[in-house]
């Protein structure tokens, strides 16, 4: 019965997500609980954040998939207003 487990998290694999304005490292096949990198491009930083993070950290489920279903990269001058539980971006 381990013997199954242990294949099927082995074999079960996360496709590439797509990264808008951004890019996946390290560039590779994706088993769970496989971590990988979402980097933002310059002028770019993670969608939602009030900082400047350029960064988000995404690991393989035994799902087969990422632990968030998109990784957004917006311009750095857009600055979210919070208001009433609403995120909304100035451009």
């Amino acid at each position: 019965m381990f013997i199954d487990k242990l294949s099927y998290l082995i074999s079960t694999e996360c496709g590439e997500p797509d990264i808008a304005n951004g890019t996946l490292t390290p560039k590779e096949t994706f088993h769970v609980n496989d971590t990988a990198n979402a980097t933002c491009n310059s002028g770019y930083r993670i969608q939602g954040q009030e900082n400047e993070v350029t960064l988000q950290t995404l690991i393989c489920e035994s799902s087969g998939t990422w632990n968030t279903t998109s990784v957004v990269c917006e311009p750095k001058g857009n600055k979210p207003l919070v208001k009433s539980n609403c995120l909304i971006f100035v451009i």
